[in-house]
């Protein structure tokens, strides 16, 4: 097993379908009016629920920006003068990997997609959620078929805003001859997105005094960078963040200094300007064939990107909006079976993966091990504490730092495995289909169980309520600093795997009291963590 099939397996997208259009268009086309000019959509019927009747108007590849200048910040899109065909997906951004996304890829990349229920008017004021995807910054795009949105639209009636940012050298260059507060333009595409939504997403029925954020892994880290440095006028009034990533790992300026130095811009007088002229195939074969494409974290600047979270909260900084967040029961779970590792931790695919992670784990089985009362495999055992490290225990430090500060918080827990996701866990990205209503009902892995459609329609009207409504929370109590007494919603656990249980949240969180002490072992040199920003 290469480092790059451990980076693959790490990169924190969802198994993903190719990209496809919306299926059986039955009705002839909407059309809405932006300042921009007149968009022509589709009318479809909901992806893989064809007892559906209700059709949603579907408005793709609607440019937000002008084709963007390479690693620059987007500049919004000019009118059009006849009228714009949103009938397909635009391009997907440039990949840094060979994942799973069906192109054509292209640098002119920067298009939403707008997702609208049936009967909407211009007055109808409807609730608005704003996707932003995963994939480590660094892959993914708006056109996979897992964002598909047709069955949020249509049958919780809100209206879900989709759309593509730049990725890896493109969207986060870490070039020092960018000012300080462009060096991380995918997110400033995002920024730019989310201000096309707030300003045109009324046009299309919606209500921008009522828009949502919500994004899962690399998504949900750039959910909480909104947070932390939120634009002003505030455009969103709630946040929802599923397996946010507290690690990206790599160094990017050593990075840009690789790519420079590579095409012989290390010695120009700018080499931006130098990678500029280079061959895009050229700039992303290299980028991938050297193994750094997943390797791409933003700048810290201040502006989008934070050193730390928790001084964003205390100092009242970070966005005072309700917030859903929430994990999965097996993140990393099955992770290392997955890599042919078997029972067997101590070789070399364990340590690079250990290594990418700035993870030095030599005895971390002996130190752990008595925190987990289950009888795991050494292998399940480690994919267990690498679950809890990464994502169950930073997600319940946030929120309870959220909520010593007087921020409205919940938390939830995912726990059922499906077969159509191919995994027997309830892994990293598995519950992304389930919220869009998207899993296939039958593919190469199985066919879609009754427990799996049930607990979809359940979460999908969870996370709708707390759109249309956040401060009532998605049905369960706050958060409080209290970690004894606090409570989660688990969907798909194993006693009603097509249902919700409310349970404590010391069920998933009994292993933080010693995993939020690492900095504490690290300085007795067993394990060191490192990470681009402290929650």
């Amino acid at each position: 097993m290469s480092f790059k099939h451990i980076v693959t397996l790490l990169s924190g997208l969802a198994v993903l379908s190719a990209a496809s259009l919306l299926i059986n268009a039955r009705a002839a086309a909407p059309t809405v009016t932006i300042a921009s000019g007149a968009i022509i959509g589709t009318a479809t019927g909901v992806l893989n629920q064809p007892t559906v009747t209700g059709l949603v108007n579907a408005y793709l590849g609607i440019p937000y920006a002008s084709p963007p200048k390479r690693s620059e910040a987007p500049v919004p899109a000019p009118a059009w003068n006849t009228s714009l065909n949103a009938q397909k997906y635009g391009a997907a951004c440039i990949q840094q990997f060979n994942g799973s996304v069906i192109g054509p890829f292209s640098e002119d990349c920067l298009f939403a997609n707008v997702y609208v229920p049936p009967n909407t008017t211009v007055s109808s004021q409807k609730a608005v959620m704003f996707w932003i995807h995963g994939g480590d910054l660094a892959i993914g795009a708006s056109s996979e078929t897992t964002f598909n949105a047709s069955s949020l639209a249509v049958n919780h009636d809100v209206i879900v805003v989709t759309f593509n940012y730049r990725l890896g050298i493109f969207g986060f260059p870490n070039s020092p001859d960018l000012p300080s507060s462009q060096r991380n333009p995918g997110y400033l595409d995002q920024r730019l997105a989310l201000q096309w939504t707030r300003d045109n997403i009324n046009a299309f029925g919606g209500d921008k005094a009522n828009i949502t954020i919500f994004g899962e892994s690399a998504g949900g880290y750039s959910v909480a960078q909104l947070l932390a440095n939120p634009p002003k006028p505030l455009p969103f009034i709630a946040a929802i963040m599923e397996s946010p990533l507290i690690l990206l790992p790599g160094n990017g300026t050593k990075n840009w200094n690789n790519v420079s130095a590579h095409f012989g811009c290390a010695t120009a007088d700018s080499s931006l300007e130098c990678l500029q002229k280079v061959d895009v195939s050229d700039l992303s074969g290299y980028i991938q064939s050297s193994g750094i494409g997943l390797l791409w974290p933003p700048a810290v600047d201040g502006v989008t990107q934070s050193k730390s979270i928790s001084d964003a909260i205390s100092a009242k900084s970070f966005a005072h909006v309700p917030v859903y967040m929430g994990t999965n029961t097996g993140e990393f779970d099955g992770l290392l079976k997955t890599l042919g590792l078997g029972k067997n931790i101590n070789n070399n695919a364990t340590e690079q993966l250990f290594a990418l992670f700035g993870l030095n784990l030599t005895s971390i089985t002996e130190i752990l091990a008595p925190k987990y009362p289950q009888k795991l495999a050494p292998v399940d055992l480690v994919g267990q504490i690498l679950t809890d490290l990464f994502f169950t225990c930073p997600v319940a430090k946030f929120s309870r730092e959220l909520a010593a500060n007087q921020y409205d918080t919940w938390r939830y827990w995912y726990g059922l495995v499906t077969p159509t996701f191919g995994s027997d866990y309830a892994a990293h990205a598995s519950e992304v289909n389930q919220v869009f209503g998207s899993y296939p009902l039958q593919n190469e892995n199985g066919k879609a169980t009754s427990d799996q459609i049930k607990l979809s329609a359940l979460m999908q009207t969870a996370w709708t309520n707390f759109a249309k409504d956040p401060h009532r929370g998605p049905g369960w109590p706050q958060i409080s600093t209290n970690s004894i007494s606090n409570k989660f919603g688990l969907f798909g656990g194993v006693r009603n795997s097509s249902g919700l249980q409310i349970i404590p949240t010391l069920t998933a969180d009994f292993a933080c009291g010693v995993l939020d002490g690492v900095a504490t072992l690290s300085k007795a040199g067993v394990l060191e963590v490192n990470t681009p920003f402290e929650i």
